[in-house]
This record gives structure tokens, C-alpha cells and sequence, in this order.
């Protein structure tokens, strides 16, 4: 009961079923048929159909048992759980009924929230079901679980699901999910590995090792799992992604545009392929390649913020700086809660000479993430270009309080006192600054570029050189 059915099968069904509601005459059918109507309207949201149907198969098997259980699942498809229940309080000797009737109550009882009565069925057919259908039960019941809060229970059932179906995609992209959520995904590894260890053939599981490995951030371990997953299926446009990805955290770009033609060889996502193609051009500083791709883009779908702010920054480099700040403004305006898009923003006002606009959205920004050191990194700036290095030394003790031992930090406020005249100021930061990071001490040249020519400054730097063996 209940199975899919070919469109062959049912329209001579289907015809003879208009020809009586036209006449308004019953028509007879055996019970498999009218179940097959009525799941043939359900499916197509008909419900009035639906409904004409089981009453004619009322008046003609009104004492078969199924007769209540088609009842129900018309009453459920209404939301009308409760009058569903009811249909189902018998229990028939039908074993093929039965496992139906515990199953529709499972799910009856989860959509009313009553979890442990939803599992305690859920368990009733696992006893009495096939083995193919197990794998579904289980990943009902970690639903169940998870309402519940019951996560690792959750997580043993997803397993148990890919254990009996090893090509269960659903399972494993349900099991990786949940627990990044829970930031577990460490605890996946050794499940996954084993997986791999059963059958090395098995790609998906090759592929959610990958996937594990990339959100743990061992961006190596997980460029082999790819690897092996087009070996095994290399039209696998989806691991040829993820093998882009992983390129471009490693800032390899080259490599991370040949993974993207592999993917968009083999029907990969075109809308996802042209952003990462843009991106990888915008790192690679070809702004005007960028554009094209980004442009795609937001063409294709006007929401897509991030597409709007490459726009803007790669038309803010190549001087058109205006046009850019106003791609930039659209960005921010369809997630204007993403701090980071603000910030791109500010640091492009401060540069375009918009000091006062600057000062505003840095403002704003420290009412949003108070406890982003980066920002008030940023912002620091800001007051040397203006010239008031009180409130630049003010504002990067700030992010000195976000970030104690960020030898940049220490580094900056060193070049602001310099630039101030607080020299002995300047030279305790600079200090502690060398024996934090010695190589990092550009970055205060950076800001302050007339250090480099500080005899004071450069002596200390040469001081905390660490000597070649």
C-alpha cells in the first residue's frame, strides 16, 4: 500500500473516476485502486478529489479495515489530527495494516509534539518492518530525538541509518549538520574513517569525511577525501567544489579556478561556480575579470549580498570609487545586520577621504560586535588620518581589551605614540611588541611610514632581531 504508481496505471483509473463525477454516479474500484486515487490527489494537493473517492470506497468495502486507515491519512493531510487518531484506534490482524497504522501514528504523534509516544511506535515498526525501510525509520526517529534534545541518541540513529544504507545521502548530510551544530563533528571522524575502512569504494562517505575534516579546518586531510571521491566518481561536481574551496583557503588560486572548470565541466552549480570564479580573480587582484562573474552573479540572483559587495570592491579598486560605495550600500542594505560588509564599507570611506561618513559607520559598527578588535584596529586609523591620536590610542586600547596579546595591536599603538610625541609610550609597546612577533613589526611601518627612518625605533628593532644560526 501506499507505493509509487506508474502514470500508465493510473489513468485508466483516473478516467473512469471523472467519467462517475461528471455523472455523479459511484463508480466501483477494489480497495488498491481507490488507495491509489486517493494518493494520486493527495500528492497533487486535490483534496475535494480525494475525499469523493474514499467515500465511494466506503459504500463499497465499508467493512474493510483499511477503509479507517485511508481515512486517516486524509484527515492528517487536513491537519486534522486528532479525528486521525480516532480512525486508528483498531488494531487489525492485517500485518501489512498493522505496520502502517503504527507508522501513521508515529508520525501523527511527532506532528503533535508528543515525542516519546512518536518513538515508542517508531520502535513498534522497526520490529515488523524490512530492512530497506529501516534506514527511514531511524532517521524519523532522530527527528524525534532531536525535538526532544536528545542528541546523542539523534546521532546514533543517523548512524544506524548509513550503517543499514550505506548510499543514504539524506542520512549523512543530516548526521554531518547536526553535529557541526552541536560541534561535534570531531566525534564523526573515527565514523566516518570506519566507513571508509569497510569500503573504501563508498564515496560518500569519503566525501562527509572531507566535509568533517574542511569544518575542523584540516584543509589538507580534507583536499585528499575529495581527491579520492572524484578517483572513485569523477563526475562528482560537488567534491570538485569543496576541492575549489579548499584551494582557496589555501589562497592557491590557480588551482582553485581548475577545480572550478572540473565542477562546472561535470554540471556543477553555475549560480555558486561564478561567485567562487569571482572570487578567486578578485584575490588574484584582476578586478575587471572579477566583475564579469560577480555581475552574473547578482543578475541572476538580486539578493545575493556578498555578489553586490564584490562589486563594490573590486569597482573601488579599479578607482571607481563612488559606483563602488554605491554597490556597497546595496550590500549592507539586504543584510544589514553582516558586520563585516560594514566594515569593508568604512575602511573605504575612511581611504576615499569620507572621514565624517567613516566615523558614523564605525560608530555603528561598535554598537553591533563591541567585541571585534578588529574593527577598532580599523577605526584607529581613521584618527591618525584626522590627526587626533588621543582618540586613536583611545580607540585601540579597546581593541587591546578584545585582544591582549595580538602583538598587531601592541604594534599600532606603538606607531600612534611615536606620532604622537609619546615616545617612551611608544617604546614600551614597541618593546613588548618585538618579543611577542618580531616579524610582524612592518605592519606599524605601515601606518606610520616616517618610523622607518627613527634612528631610536630602528635601533630597538635591530635590537630584537633574532640572530641566524
Amino acid at each position: 500500500m501506499f507505493e509509487d504508481f506508474e502514470e500508465d496505471d493510473i489513468n485508466p483509473l483516473l478516467e473512469r473516476f471523472r467519467e462517475g463525477a461528471q455523472r455523479n454516479e459511484p463508480v466501483y474500484f477494489d480497495v488498491e485502486d481507490f488507495e491509489s486515487l486517493i494518493q494520486y490527489f493527495l500528492t497533487r494537493d486535490n483534496a475535494e478529489h480525494a475525499w469523493l473517492a474514499w467515500n465511494w470506497a466506503q459504500q463499497f468495502h465499508s467493512d474493510n479495515p483499511w477503509i479507517p486507515f485511508l481515512k486517516a491519512r486524509l484527515l492528517m493531510f487536513e491537519n486534522r489530527l486528532g479525528e486521525a487518531l480516532t480512525c486508528l484506534e483498531n488494531e487489525p490482524n492485517d500485518s501489512e495494516l498493522l505496520e502502517l497504522i503504527w507508522h501513521l501514528r508515529a508520525e501523527i504523534y511527532g506532528d503533535l509534539m508528543e515525542h516519546d509516544l512518536a518513538l515508542l511506535y517508531y520502535k513498534k515498526v522497526l520490529k515488523v518492518c524490512a530492512v530497506e525501510a529501516k534506514a527511514m525509520i531511524y532517521m524519523d526517529m532522530a527527528h524525534e530525538y532531536v525535538m526532544k534534545e536528545e542528541h546523542e541518541e539523534a546521532l546514533m540513529a543517523l548512524k544506524r541509518a548509513i550503517r543499514l544504507q550505506p548510499e543514504n545521502e539524506q542520512a549523512y548530510s543530516t548526521l554531518f549538520h547536526l553535529a557541526d551544530e552541536l560541534e561535534l563533528a570531531q566525534d564523526l571522524l573515527a565514523f566516518f574513517n570506519g566507513l571508509t575502512d569497510q569500503n573504501p569504494y563508498n564515496s560518500l562517505a569519503w566525501y562527509y569525511l572531507g566535509i568533517t575534516y574542511k569544518s575542523l579546518d584540516f584543509i589538507e586531510e580534507a583536499l585528499r577525501c575529495f581527491d579520492l571521491v572524484v578517483t572513485i566518481r569523477e563526475n562528482a561536481s560537488e567534491a570538485h567544489m569543496e576541492m575549489a574551496s579548499c584551494f582557496m583557503h589555501l589562497e592557491s588560486w590557480a588551482s582553485a579556478k581548475r577545480s572550478i572548470e572540473l565542477a562546472r565541466t561535470h554540471g556543477g552549480e553555475t549560480i555558486g561556480l561564478d561567485f567562487m570564479t569571482g572570487e578567486c580573480l578578485e584575490n588574484q587582484e584582476e578586478w575587471e575579470e572579477a566583475l564579469v562573474y560577480y555581475r552574473k552573479v547578482a543578475e541572476a540572483v538580486p539578493g545575493y549580498a556578498e555578489a553586490w559587495m564584490g562589486i563594490g570592491v573590486c569597482l573601488c579598486e579599479t578607482g571607481l570609487v563612488l559606483e563602488g560605495l554605491a554597490h556597497m550600500n546595496h550590500a549592507v542594505e539586504l543584510e544589514p545586520e553582516y558586520a563585516e560588509y560594514r566594515l569593508v564599507r568604512a575602511v573605504w570611506l575612511r581611504d576615499s577621504g569620507k572621514l565624517g561618513e567613516a566615523e558614523k559607520e564605525y560608530q555603528a559598527l561598535a554598537e553591533m560586535d563591541s567585541g571585534n578588535w578588529e574593527l577598532y584596529y580599523d577605526w584607529a586609523a581613521l584618527y591618525v588620518r584626522m590627526d587626533d591620536y588621543a582618540m586613536a590610542i583611545e580607540t585601540m586600547m579597546q581593541a587591546l581589551k578584545c585582544e591582549p596579546n595580538s602583538a598587531l595591536i601592541h604594534y599600532r599603538i606603538a606607531a600612534i605614540a611615536y606620532r604622537q610625541g609619546s615616545r617612551q609610550m611608544g617604546r614600551d609597546f614597541l618593546q613588548q611588541a618585538l618579543s611577542m612577533d618580531f616579524s610582524s613589526y612592518p605592519e606599524m611601518l605601515e601606518l606610520i611610514p616616517e618610523l622607518a627612518l627613527d634612528s631610536s625605533v630602528t635601533e630597538l628593532i635591530a635590537h630584537y632581531k633574532p640572530h641566524e644560526n
